[in-house]
């Protein structure tokens, strides 16, 4: 069994994170799938139901050096008035609709009780609010300030894009204290409920997360596991992918589930891979080096290497 060794490198700061990505932010290949993003920054999907803290872990994340897109944001500006979305919305739920305003409460209202309304909804809104979603990225990456970027994302667990960023952060809290905090919010008890359960249960996210953070306590909790996360794995990370290159991280083995997630980010990218064990993929056809580095993949001695520091995986 491996000892999980730290391979010895130069320690990282946040100051020669920066310096590194403003060196080889020009030298970055662009690489997009279906209109996706650019590569040269680490995207994080920051996921989780609701009532678990998302915003807050969001916030955190953002105090470490983050650049934060919120995907609710973007799709709230989906539906403001004159959009192709507002119209679409009208037409089959025109009581929900006035004077070309939406009125959000009373669609909620309709969507949140009923699974083909819900998925009526997403149909108009989803594809509208990545596109958005995507120029915003983009235009992060090109101006090579962003070394780190996060999306809050609430429903990621039957998203198409599940695997599409570099990593996923999945913010878990007890039920009673998720409940606490809608109330608080303004919800009865049976529409937090409701909400709740319109949702995938939260066990069933744990086949989606390469890190879990527990949110059931008090905020500096929080933060003390952000700050944990930020040092041993997305700061290191990020230096990874801006030099092309694994210089920090262990040589410990994955855990199968690791490499499952790994080899379906490659499937998004359109690389088929097959697990040899022993940490070793390989791949059936010629791979694009702008595709690896989507998924997470730098060049290796005659290989390619995972850039996550948390375990050695080679694909060839």
């Amino acid at each position: 069994m491996h000892s999980g060794r730290r391979i010895l490198r130069p320690p990282i700061t946040p100051t020669n994170l920066r310096i590194t990505w403003r060196r080889t932010t020009t030298a970055c290949g662009g690489f997009r799938r279906n209109s996706s993003r650019l590569i040269c920054m680490l995207l994080i999907s920051l996921t989780g139901g609701i009532g678990v803290g998302k915003s807050t872990a969001a916030s955190l994340l953002k105090q470490r050096g983050a650049q934060v897109l919120v995907l609710d944001e973007v799709a709230r500006t989906i539906l403001d008035p004159g959009t192709s979305a507002t119209w679409e919305v009208s037409q089959i739920w025109p009581s929900v609709v006035r004077d070309g305003l939406v009125d959000r409460a009373a669609l909620a209202k309709i969507v949140f009780g009923d699974p083909k309304a819900l998925a009526q909804l997403n149909a108009i809104t989803h594809p509208r609010t990545w596109q958005a979603a995507e120029r915003i990225l983009e235009g992060w990456d090109a101006s090579g300030d962003a070394e780190v970027a996060v999306i809050e994302i609430a429903i990621l667990a039957n998203s198409p894009r599940k695997f599409s960023s570099h990593l996923n952060v999945v913010i878990g809290a007890d039920m009673d204290v998720r409940l606490e905090r809608l109330e608080g919010r303004g919800l009865t008890r049976d529409e937090a409920l409701a909400r709740m359960n319109n949702q995938r249960p939260q066990a069933e996210l744990a086949d989606l997360a390469d890190a879990w953070l527990d949110n059931s306590g008090v905020i500096g909790d929080l933060a003390t596991q952000i700050s944990q996360l930020w040092e041993e794995r997305l700061a290191p990370y990020a230096a990874n992918l801006a030099a092309h290159k694994r210089i920090h991280g262990l040589d410990r083995h994955p855990e199968p589930a690791e490499v499952q997630r790994c080899v379906a980010r490659l499937k998004y990218y359109g690389i088929q891979a097959k697990n040899e064990g022993s940490g070793n993929l390989t791949a059936s056809q010629p791979t694009d080096g702008r595709a690896l580095s989507a998924a997470g993949f730098v060049p290796g001695e005659g290989c390619f290497e995972l850039a996550d520091p948390a375990y050695q995986l080679t694909l060839s």
